[in-house]
This record gives structure tokens, sequence and C-alpha cells, in this order.
């Protein structure tokens, strides 16, 4: 096995075909941080012609005029071993090194443990891999840049009642009223639309502390991952929105036909899943109940009809009293531990940042 830098279309056909594969490893993300004008690097690992072991390095900033790269939610490995890292990250280190690197931090998408909705572990998965990148020289930062824990929904043999009656029975309540009572309509937002998902994700920024993004995130995504990317709101009834009218199904209700955003979500179409990226919601319209929930039923929908294999509500954390965690878990998933955000320091100077580095919330790889 040897290392080596990548050509975009073998990355593109190596990631399609590698365990977790996953949009920030695509080469809709590549091409899109090129055009945005970052230092980007396709690296990886091949066995005889075959690729076993490929990824995006980005630079994500600078100390003292030495760079720190990342790779998002990658390496993507063909499989889990020691000899297949050690290649890869003795020979990314040398690379990164002549480009002026003194630290690069890595998330494989690589599963450790599953959890219950509980947060119960039903499975060990790879508890080793820590300690494999740990010899390796990585430090483990756990949750920074990216998520560590994902909350999904397998689909695979389920049909769509067995689904929908698994869910929590306030969450079930909750979508048949979304419907029957408020009159909601979910639709998709076209590109000229997206200040509607702006604005929402805006609003979950400021209650749960989210990085915030802006308009030109969702149209550089839009325009990058064309059809693999969908931006959809949930509306509802004006009257019914403002107060005007309790519910729709109350005597003779005359609607005016105007419909108002309440909710929206942000979803990705890659590897084999549907994962919902950014949401957001209108919270001066907070007695329009169930809309995020009817959201992710519909996405669920959709991902059943279209043979993907898993929902993935993305990030979570199981910590008792969450919002969003308790959100999420109405919907009786199971939780993904992942292996979380491995530093590796390149120069003596990358010794001295990762020695310092902390446990920090979410940062930006894209």
């Amino acid at each position: 096995m040897k290392f080596c830098e990548l050509e975009v279309v073998e990355f593109e056909k190596f990631v399609l075909g590698a365990p977790g594969a996953n949009f920030m490893q695509s080469r809709e993300m590549y091409e899109r941080l090129k055009r945005s004008g970052r230092e980007v690097y396709l690296l990886g690992v091949k066995q005889g012609s075959e690729i076993v072991c490929g990824g995006i390095a980005m630079k994500m900033g600078e100390k003292l005029k030495q760079k720190i790269f990342g790779i998002a939610m990658g390496p993507l490995v063909k499989e889990e071993t020691e000899e297949i890292f050690r290649i890869f990250t003795e020979g990314m280190s040398d690379f990164l090194r002549r480009k002026g690197g003194m630290a690069v931090q890595i998330s494989p998408h690589i599963v450790v443990n599953r959890r219950n909705y509980e947060d119960e572990i039903v499975e060990e998965v790879n508890p080793e891999i820590k300690k494999t990148l740990q010899g390796l020289g990585y430090k483990d930062l756990g949750e920074v840049g990216q998520i560590k824990w994902e909350y999904v929904i397998t689909l695979q043999g389920k049909t769509e009642e067995e689904i929908f009656n698994s869910f929590r029975k306030d969450v079930r309540t909750r979508i048949k009223q979304a419907t029957l009572r408020y009159g909601v309509r979910i639709r998709d937002l076209g590109y000229d639309e997206l200040s509607v998902m702006k604005e929402m994700a805006d609003e979950a920024v400021a209650a749960h502390g989210f990085r915030d993004r802006d308009l030109e995130y969702y149209q550089s995504m839009y325009e990058a991952f064309a059809d693999k990317v969908k931006f959809v709101v949930a509306e509802a009834p004006k009257e019914v929105a403002e107060g005007q009218i309790k519910r729709i199904d109350e005597g003779d209700v005359k609607l005016s036909g105007k419909m108002v955003p309440i909710s929206a979500v942000m979803y990705m179409l890659y590897g084999g899943e549907v994962l919902s990226l950014f949401s957001g919601v209108t919270r001066k319209y907070k007695n329009v109940g169930g809309c995020s929930h009817l959201i992710r039923w519909e996405l669920i929908k959709y991902a059943l009809e279209n043979g993907y294999e898993r929902y993935d509500f993305y990030g979570v954390r199981p910590e008792k009293g969450n919002s969003v965690y308790n959100f999420k878990a109405g919907f009786r998933g199971e939780i993904e531990e992942l292996v979380g955000t491995q530093m590796l320091p390149l120069s003596k100077m990358g010794k001295i940042y990762t020695k310092r580095a902390k446990y920090y919330e979410y940062g930006d790889f894209s």
C-alpha cells in the first residue's frame, strides 16, 4: 500500500462505495471548496490501483503563519485497520508539513458504539479505534468541528406503518394535528427562497447556540449539490398562524388561502441516507404545533419510498434536559457514537497547539 494524491473521478468512485460515505467527503464538497478559494487536497492510500482510504484535507486556519488542516467526517476507509491508518497518517503528515501545516484534525465517520433512544449502549462496534489513533500520535478532542453523536432511524426491512407506530405517542399526535387541526402543508423551497431557510435557522442559532450560516452558504450548497440537497418548509394558513382561528376543523371556517412559513429543514441525499442538516422554526408562530415533527415524518417517508437505508437526524447530545435530544428521541431511533475529532501535530509549534487544544463546541470545517 502507498500514500498518494487522488484524482477527482477516482475519489468520487471510492467514496460512493465506502463505509460511512457522507456529503462532507464528496466530489461536490471538494469542488465547492475549490471554487470558494479554499486550499484543499484529495489524499489517500492505494493498494495496487484500488483506493482503500481517502479524504479531503482543507486548510482551516493559521497560527503564527503555520497552517491548521482538517478532514471533516473523514478520512473514509475500506477497512478500519491500524495499517491503513498508519500509512495514511505518515503520508498525510509529510504532505501537509510540506504545505506549511503545523497540525491536522480528522474526524472519521466511524461508529464506536450504538445506543438506544434512552442512551443505553446496545452494541459495541469499534471500541478500539481511539486507541489505534492515539497510538499513531493523535489527541482525542471529542466534539470539535464535527458532531460526535448522530441520531438515526434504520429503514431497511420496515414498513411506513411500523415506523410511525414506533414513535412516541405525543409525536404521533403532533404529526396528525399539524395537518388535520392546523392545515400545515410541506413544500420545497427554490433558490430564490433560501432566505426563508436562513431566517429560521437564525432562530435556532439564537435558541440553541448552533453555528450561524450566512445566506451564501445555503446558496453555494444548493449550487454545488444540485439534486442531492433539498430545502423544505412547513406552512400553515395565515389565520391559524396568527391565532385568528384555533383550528381549521371547527365549524364554518373561511381561509384566505395565504400560507405563512413555520418551520424549515435543509437535508442531504447522499451515501444511502437522507440527512437533516440544518433546521429552524418561526417562534412567533409557536401556537401551530407539530410542524417540525411533520417535516421529519415526510422526509422519513421520502427515504422509505426511494430506497434509502436510513434517515439521519444528524447531530445530537444525549443529555437529559436537552431539548434537541428530547425532540429527536421522540422518533425512537438510535444514537451512534462516532470516534470524534482527533488532532495530530505536524511541527514543534503543532505539538504546543495540540497540547493546549480544548473541548470546543461545534466549529467550522466547511
